[in-house]
């Protein structure tokens, strides 16, 4: 779930870096083109940072921190078969190497091994105990597990030592949202708008939060300031949606959903809502076109099945209905 930026890895490498360069004479050599690199780096000039640590590399081979910077370009490339490559030279050189542990990881993330990620990230961990990134990076993976008590305890051991982290305190809302903890969700999505006001996941998780506690005010008010930081956040448009239900002001329900659905003709979760409002309205016939278009985009769509078969049911046709509950069902839901 959360990941570190590119930006973050050059001042984290140089600093975590324990290698001395030997007394000879490519030394110095060596020393400009890595700083050659790293101002090639903050400019975005990927392959000159790499023709820059590649030079360095030639002065002096057996200089991790070299491995580990041309690693952290090659990441900004996606370039992640090279970045595995330099991590694990770097870490050949310096088997304590934190940040190249932790840079194999996310490449190994990023080409959807989340098996060897997550040993990655816990070699970062064993390496530095007190390494934020990797705890969050880690967390992630759990949390992409649904082994929230384990996302939930990384992203604690991370704001442990990065007290600041935003990212952390919304990554763990999120994992407290999927345990249903809703108090615990608001707390720290509170907490990482204080950190940062432009985070619109934060608001949209707090607003999640409050309309699970029927605060549906509340839940309106941090869904419009999510939309306010982005006007195309086309989830919260339908998680709105649903507040407005919540409060029967379904023509505000129909609007919300309706711009969700314009911003993603194939939201069949928009279709979803917008069919309930409809369905509410009395609008009988509109209400069962969306739900069918919710469960031709989404098959598995329990809940579009489950509310059709209410449209049914009140139109009178008990053996549609019958079938649409029976299909719910056999998707898990019960009722």
């Amino acid at each position: 779930m959360s990941r570190v930026t590119t930006n973050c890895f050059l001042g984290m490498m140089v600093a975590s870096s324990l290698a001395l360069l030997p007394s000879t004479v490519n030394a110095d050599d060596a020393v400009d083109a890595r700083e050659q690199g790293d101002i090639a780096f903050a400019k975005h000039n990927y392959d000159e940072a790499i023709a820059h640590y590649s030079e360095a590399i030639k002065c002096r081979s057996n200089w991790d921190r070299a491995y580990l910077n041309r690693a952290t370009a090659y990441y900004a490339k996606a370039d992640y078969d090279n970045t595995i490559a330099d991590c694990t030279t770097a870490i050949a050189y310096y088997p304590k190497d934190a940040p190249a542990f932790n840079l194999r990881g996310l490449s190994y993330a990023a080409k959807g091994d989340q098996a060897k990620a997550l040993a990655e990230y816990s070699n970062a961990i064993e390496a530095n105990l007190d390494f934020a990134d990797a705890y969050n990076n880690r967390a992630g993976i759990y949390y992409a597990r649904g082994e929230y008590d384990k996302a939930i305890a990384d992203y604690s051991y991370a704001l442990r030592d990065a007290p600041k982290s935003a990212v952390a305190y919304r990554g763990r809302s999120l994992a407290y949202w999927n345990k249903g903890s809703y108090d615990n969700v608001i707390a720290d999505a509170t907490e990482a708008i204080r950190l940062n006001p432009q985070d619109g996941w934060a608001y949209n998780l707090r607003g999640l939060a409050h309309g699970a506690k029927n605060e549906f005010d509340k839940a309106i008010a941090d869904y419009t300031e999510a939309l306010r930081i982005d006007p195309k956040f086309n989830v919260v448009y339908v998680n709105r949606a649903y507040a407005f239900n919540g409060k029967n002001e379904f023509d505000k329900c129909i609007a919300d959903a309706t711009e969700a659905i314009r911003l993603d003709p194939k939201y069949a979760e928009a279709h979803n809502a917008r069919g309930y409002a409809l369905f509410k309205k009395n609008d009988l016939d509109k209400a069962i076109n969306d739900f069918d278009e919710a469960i031709h985009l989404d098959p598995k769509h329990a809940w579009a099945y489950r509310n059709r078969g209410d449209v049914y049911s009140k139109k009178g046709d008990k053996a549609k209905a019958d079938a649409d509950y029976a299909q719910a069902r056999k998707l898990g839901l019960r009722f």
